[in-house]
């Protein structure tokens, strides 16, 4: 009795559970519907693989399609159906002996109720066009070629019903060089291939016309702020930019868009700076300020090791020398880099006031200040250096060339020994 009793329990909790979906078993037949919840009957035809046509509900509503297809010769044959749980179409399609044939449309979203994927099948292998609609509107879509199941020629792109790109060139399924796929031509769209190339010709011809041109661009105004000549996209010759009262603000001549020479200008017209080049690099500089005096000048040359060394001289507004001497760089930096070698530096009044030497961007050896004592005696500063370490001081008087006073001092700054005279 208790037997029976359990027996007819799990009967029953069995008739109320989902039919097992097709993954579960290699023998069903492969229904086009992702419903977990299909059922078809009893027997289920899926296993019986009975002729005839079925079509199969949601388990808990009957009254939701999952699925309608035909099964000849224990086959799917003939013209097909899926739906997903909710009843909302996911494909369409037509069978022949278990494989998909001919043009077979697929749903990909819940929320469009129309089919955004067409595939053209023969005996199960895709042949043919395929297009994908990727908007509720039909204006967005690619379509692709395909050959014995393999992705054959580009991909074209449509915009608003525009074919506007044509990419991804394969052949058989392997990436290859667009050249290859640019006689393969998806059939049924001809005339938008057409019509593609003539605007990418026409747009190669604009590219061209563009890239060999006299370029003048101007202000609202209609005043010219640039202008230049294009060859092969390239500046060629003489570059003007100008100011917005018409004056020349900048001049280069350019070879291949590399500048040669270089001026700029104030908004008054007196210069402004100069500068040469040798390649892509700068190899000679002169500024000037407002007043027309020299405010900076450097030549540069390459040492080992990508180094730039640049002799420079800055200058007061007066047009007195401010310092003299050495820079060294790299090429990968703007500047001219850190002090080497011999350094002047000058009063406004013309007057040396230092020499100071520099060795890897230290400090090093004897350093020499010219300057005065409390009471306006002239006097000689004479700092000894050691990769930036200062060891001693010699204070000498300028005019009579007596030493006063002589320090000296530890590595770390303090005081070794004070002698005065």
């Amino acid at each position: 009795m208790i037997t029976l009793i359990l027996t007819s329990y799990i009967a029953l909790a069995a008739s109320m559970d989902p039919p097992a979906s097709s993954s579960q078993s290699s023998e069903k037949l492969e229904i086009p519907s992702s419903s977990t919840v299909m059922d078809c009957g009893k027997p289920d035809p899926r296993e019986t693989k009975q002729d005839g046509t079925y079509t199969c509900t949601n388990h808990y509503k009957k009254e939701i399609p999952n699925a309608k297809f035909t099964i000849r010769k224990g086959k799917l044959d003939g013209q097909a159906f899926g739906y997903r749980e909710d009843g909302t179409p996911e494909f369409e399609g037509n069978f022949k002996k278990g494989f998909r044939d001919g043009k077979i449309k697929t749903l990909w979203s819940e929320k469009k109720k129309r089919f955004n994927q067409t595939t053209q099948y023969v005996a199960g292998k895709r042949n043919g066009p395929e297009m994908i609609i990727t908007d509720d509107d039909n204006d967005n879509r690619q379509v692709k070629l395909f050959k014995n199941d393999e992705k054959h020629g580009f991909t074209y792109y449509f915009r608003q019903g525009k074919m506007f790109d044509a990419s991804d060139c394969e052949i058989d399924g392997q990436r290859a060089g667009p050249e290859k796929c640019q006689s393969i031509v998806i059939p049924g769209y001809e005339s938008d291939w057409a019509e593609y190339q003539n605007a990418q010709k026409a747009k190669a011809d604009q590219e061209k016309a563009d890239a060999n041109r006299e370029v003048i661009r101007k202000n609202r105004a209609g005043q010219v702020i640039e202008r230049y000549k294009l060859k092969d996209n390239q500046v060629w010759g003489k570059y003007e930019r100008f100011y917005a009262n018409g004056k020349l603000a900048l001049e280069s001549e350019q070879e291949a868009s590399r500048k040669k020479s270089e001026t700029e200008y104030f908004e008054e017209g007196q210069k402004k700076r100069t500068s040469l080049y040798d390649g892509r690099a700068e190899v000679k500089h002169d500024e000037w300020y407002q007043n027309g005096k020299p405010k900076l000048s450097w030549t540069r040359t390459f040492g080992p090791d990508r180094t730039t060394i640049s002799k420079f001289r800055e200058y007061y507004d007066n047009g007195q020398v401010r310092e003299e001497g050495t820079r060294v760089g790299t090429v990968f930096y703007n500047g001219l880099g850190d002090y080497d070698g011999e350094l002047k530096t000058y009063l406004e009044t013309g007057a040396l006031y230092s020499v100071e030497n520099y060795r890897n961007k230290r400090k090093d050896g004897l350093q020499k200040i010219f300057t005065e004592d409390d009471t306006h005696q002239p006097i000689q500063i004479e700092e000894v250096y050691a990769s930036g370490i200062l060891q001693k001081v010699t204070t000498v008087d300028a005019k009579t060339k007596k030493t006063r006073r002589i320090q000296e001092f530890m590595p770390d700054g303090s005081t070794k020994s004070d002698k005065k005279f």
